[in-house]
């Protein structure tokens, strides 16, 4: 999780002015008793009407992950992690269907190919618990490290920043969504023009 809060904070340190005042905004908005800290209340809010919900079920603990001073409450930093992880870490286990956060393989055939990569956590990859036509595997790591200086299309700059697209459920439009769509919007034009891809 600490590398996950490191990337976060990277990814805002070197953001635009207004992105940081429309993650700042966002903070805000999920926060609803003024405080300046996210309950937990507050945060399972944001995660059920917002579609979210998959993180909870992949990962109960999540919030006292995020909660780095052990409060029971998060802070800006850790809701910005956490808005970090739920756009950037959308990524499932091909066998036990768990979302990946940290490490995981991934086949470099169907990465190479271009199709839809088959990714796999460390255990299921190192207990062989997996059906797949390929069998050559690097961690995501070492995937990045070997497409290093080889010649590829322009990068995607909206991956990262574009809407997942979660279920939409049938809720009044709270003042955390509209901030999380400013959010939304100000980093994918804040991509497009200095080509950052996350925040």
């Amino acid at each position: 999780m600490e590398e996950l809060h490191a990337a976060a904070w990277a990814y805002y340190n070197r953001g635009n002015y207004d992105t940081r005042c429309k993650a700042y905004d966002f903070f805000r908005s999920m926060d609803t008793d003024g405080d300046y800290r996210i309950s937990y209340a507050e945060f399972n809010d944001f995660v059920q009407q917002s579609g979210y919900n998959w993180i909870l079920h992949n990962d109960p603990n999540l919030f006292a992950r995020l909660d780095r001073n052990r409060d029971g409450r998060l802070d800006f930093w850790e809701v910005l992690t956490f808005y970090y992880i739920i756009k950037t870490r959308l990524i499932t286990c091909q066998s036990c269907r768990a979302h990946l956060c940290g490490l995981y393989f991934t086949c470099v055939d169907c990465f190479d190919e271009g199709c839809p990569t088959y990714d796999l956590c460390t255990a299921c990859y190192g207990n062989a618990n997996y059906f797949h036509q390929h069998n050559y595997f690097l961690d995501n790591h070492v995937l990045l490290r070997s497409q290093s200086g080889t010649p590829h299309d322009p990068p995607n700059l909206t991956m990262a920043v574009a809407p997942q697209n979660p279920p939409q459920p049938e809720i009044q439009r709270n003042r955390w969504y509209e901030a999380f769509v400013a959010l939304e919007i100000a980093l994918s034009i804040s991509a497009l023009a200095t080509n950052c891809t996350i925040m």
